[in-house]
């Protein structure tokens, strides 16, 4: 291969690296640009504007189990009045209606229907929120305790919300408005999203008894709906402890790590590869003295002597000659 001909293939070699590492890698490292040390830093993913800008709500369910619109607009404007977004808005299109069922869902379950029917996340300015609509009981996850009876709703990541339609209806048939009850539900499990209450800080009003809910039952953030006749409507607010918990926490710096800069630290071990085998195309050749084949035979070989008798004879004759 000429020297030309290799340059070029190690130019187009340099350019496809390139593009790997500044578009691929780069799209890659865009949407993964932040290790969270808190998860404090993934409650100001909601709350500020400083990464994400909007909010992206993803929600798929169980057939039957669609969940009452009235109540999502009513979180989506109590996110906008707690949070400093541009956007924030349901992307129906991205929802998947779900042909299976079961009688209780652990959290494995949950977990795996969300890998399945989830096609959003986090992405660019734009932060996502993804809710999953079932039928049914929640269940501890080994899936041997007895099932919970009591769980309409569930946060089980820093994204992912699940809600117990059958469990809303439970709360209409003793008196309780559905629709109100799923506010309530859904505001309370956004408060988890953004680490209320004490998730990654001290809270003096969190229940000791019930972990990150809080002692005012006049608050959204309280353990438990009371669904018992005669009992007052479940609240759609946060209680005022916790407002200056979200005060707090929208305050604070983030604590996070920047990912390395993969794509740069790729496309700058491209570009050396290239300099470098470039340099070792264009290079002169090393002088080699000329190798000279040794001759096949040995040197009497080369040149045998035989014996001449008429050289011989010629000798013999040299004692006739006279001198004058």
């Amino acid at each position: 291969m000429n020297r030309g001909l290799a340059i070029s293939v190690v130019l187009v070699g340099a350019l496809i690296g390139a593009y790997f590492s500044v578009v691929v890698v780069g799209e890659w490292a865009d949407e993964h640009r932040y290790i969270y040390i808190s998860p404090l830093d993934y409650a100001l993913d909601y709350l500020s504007d400083d990464i994400y800008k909007n909010i992206e709500i993803e929600v798929d369910w169980v057939s039957g189990e669609e969940p009452d619109w009235n109540a999502m607009n009513f979180l989506i404007d109590k996110i906008y009045e707690y949070c400093e977004k541009d956007r924030v808005y349901i992307n129906h299109s991205a929802s998947d209606i779900i042909f299976s069922y079961k009688n209780s869902y652990t959290l494995e379950d949950l977990v795996s229907m969300e890998k399945e029917h989830r096609n959003l996340y986090k992405h660019g300015d734009t932060a996502v929120i993804y809710f999953l609509y079932l039928n049914g009981r929640y269940a501890d996850s080994s899936g041997y305790s007895e099932i919970s009876t009591e769980v309409v709703g569930l946060t089980y990541s820093h994204s992912s919300v699940a809600i117990f339609k059958d469990q809303l209806r439970g709360m209409e048939k003793q008196g309780l408005s559905e629709e109100r009850a799923e506010k309530s539900v859904l505001l309370h499990e956004f408060g988890h999203l953004i680490c209320l209450v004490g998730i990654g800080y001290h809270a003096d009003h969190e229940d000791p008894e019930h972990p990150h809910h809080t002692i005012h039952q006049d608050g959204v953030m309280y353990y438990a709906i009371n669904a018992s006749k005669g009992a007052p409507p479940p609240p759609l607010d946060f209680c005022e402890d916790s407002k200056k918990d979200i005060e707090f926490i929208k305050s604070r710096p983030r604590d996070e790590s920047r990912v390395v800069y993969v794509p740069w630290l790729l496309l700058a071990a491209d570009l050396v590869s290239a300099l470098t085998l470039i340099w070792y195309i264009m290079r002169p050749e090393p002088y080699t003295p000329p190798q000279y084949p040794e001759y096949p035979y040995g040197y009497e070989a080369a040149y045998p002597y035989e014996e001449s008798h008429e050289y011989a004879e010629q000798e013999d004759d040299y004692d006739d000659w006279y001198y004058y």
